[in-house]
């Protein structure tokens, strides 16, 4: 009754999509032996052989080549295949649930059965190639293979490319596909992996994430296929902030140096910042509100009333944290996935009619700490495995170098451009916030932290054309 099933969906499948190849999985094969009673007592890895074939005769009929997970197809990714099939208080391996049910699982095939039992011209996923041994395996069987759940921090590329047997690589997504999934936490894997697969060159990390960086408006635009207002020819107009500047270049804020933060007009693109800068009071340079956590936070919590008074294409925001936070994978929280990236703080849009909008601001989507990458090792934010909870770019965001020293002191802040809802109706004014206790995916109440705003600019409302009258 089950094939019956798995085929009526394979046919629907393939009418609708008309594929040369089809993905049978096979992999994590972790159900509890002789839970079912047609199996118990049999030898499972001979169960798993008849189940593949019996799947590639139905799809081999019609044309259809497969692919399939290859970890049970190796005793050194799964364990070995016991000796005693039917003996099952020597067999297989343990598993024990949170609750302490203990069960044992199937092992891998043996290298006899995947020898003489498992057809050659099926295309193996390999996600175990943080073993380079595996690859050569994979290869001396027979097949060929792609990398699974690929990742550009693969170890030794220049040897491994050269295997015949590999023919590309594939990395994953666990999560729904929308955008901000996409943008948020895979860019880094599909940019990093297409480079080496497509120019054959594995760079650097620190280089690479410069480089994914500079592309993201140009991947936005493709995934959300929107142009930002700056970028449809309208004026772009700094507004004045320094009267809410209420910290200097020169005070400690949880570890910010911006003793060399430039001052003046900042063009980036067709984006125009003034970094005012007054010299009362020590020079302030900043308004920075603080996030509330297990310590005492100096900065205040909030700041209000940063004058608009007017109707705007968007507002652009040049902001940057203290520090480092997370920005995790949204698997991780299936039923909340923009809480997997950190809340710092929000922006509040207060309308002439005193509706408020607010803009989050998120670690990894819309903001990055002021020197990215430059006092923490690359390990700490290159990913390394499928689950790192930073990632080495930020989606929403533009960087923007600040520096007046960028070789001795570099500086990076974000251009967040926020697009106006509600044409037509004046923003009065905007409110910067910061959290309070806001807690990760674990439960934990994420660190101390600061949001820091150096510039505002509005993108002008496009204004109607003059029409002739008619003579």
């Amino acid at each position: 009754k089950s094939y019956e099933l798995l085929f009526d969906v394979f046919d629907e499948y393939i009418e609708v999509m008309n594929p040369q190849m089809i993905h049978i999985g096979h992999d994590e094969w972790r159900m509890p032996t002789d839970a079912c009673p047609l199996c118990r007592g049999k030898d499972y890895s001979e169960l798993f052989v008849q189940d593949v074939n019996k799947i590639y005769k139905y799809l081999s009929k019609k044309g259809i080549k497969i692919a399939m997970w290859g970890d049970h197809l190796l005793e050194s990714v799964r364990g070995k295949k016991s000796k005693y099939p039917f003996d099952h208080s020597k067999n297989q391996r343990k598993r024990v649930t949170s609750s302490g049910y203990a069960y044992n699982i199937p092992g891998s095939l043996s290298p006899i059965q995947v020898k003489e039992s498992i057809p050659k011209d099926i295309l193996i996923f390999n996600w175990f190639y943080s073993k380079e041994e595996n690859d050569i395996e994979i290869e001396g069987f027979g097949f060929k293979q792609i990398y699974g759940n690929f990742l550009p921090s693969i170890s030794n590329w220049d040897k491994r490319k050269k295997l015949s047997s590999v023919i590309g690589g594939a990395p994953s997504s666990w999560a729904a596909t929308t955008e901000i999934n996409f943008g948020k936490d895979l860019l880094f894997y599909f940019l990093g992996c297409s480079n080496f697969l497509w120019s054959k060159k594995q760079l650097e990390q620190n280089i690479l994430s410069e480089t994914i960086q500079n592309l993201m408006p140009e991947v936005r635009r493709n995934l959300n296929r929107e142009s930002a207002p700056s970028e449809d020819g309208d004026s772009v107009v700094p507004i004045k902030i320094a009267s809410h500047f209420n910290v200097s270049s020169a005070e400690e804020m949880l570890g910010v140096d911006l003793g060399a933060l430039k001052t003046g007009s900042l063009s980036v693109g067709n984006k125009i910042f003034d970094l005012e800068g007054t010299y009362i009071d020590n020079f302030k340079c900043a308004v920075a509100v603080g996030t509330k956590g297990n310590k005492v936070n100096p900065l205040k919590r909030e700041v209000k009333g940063i004058q608009i008074d007017e109707d705007v294409s968007s507002l652009i925001f040049l902001h940057a944290c203290a520090k480092p936070s997370t920005n995790d994978k949204a698997y991780r929280q299936i039923f909340n996935f923009n809480d997997t990236s950190d809340l710092l703080g929000w922006y509040e849009v207060v309308y002439e009619d005193d509706f408020v909008e607010t803009i989050p601001i998120r670690y990894g989507i819309n903001i990055l700490e002021w020197n990215f990458g430059i006092n923490i090792s690359t390990d700490a934010w290159f990913n390394q495995n499928q689950g790192a909870a930073r990632s080495g770019y930020c989606y929403g965001a533009d960087a923007v170098d600040c520096s007046s020293q960028k070789q001795n002191n570099p500086i990076t802040f974000y251009a967040l451009e926020w697009k106006n809802k509600r044409f037509g109706k004046k923003i009065k004014e905007i409110n910067l916030k910061g959290t309070t206790n806001f807690k990760d995916y674990n439960g934990k109440v994420i660190e101390d932290n600061a949001i820091i705003l150096i510039a505002l600019s509005v993108v002008k409302k496009r204004e109607f054309p003059v029409i002739q009258p008619l003579r």
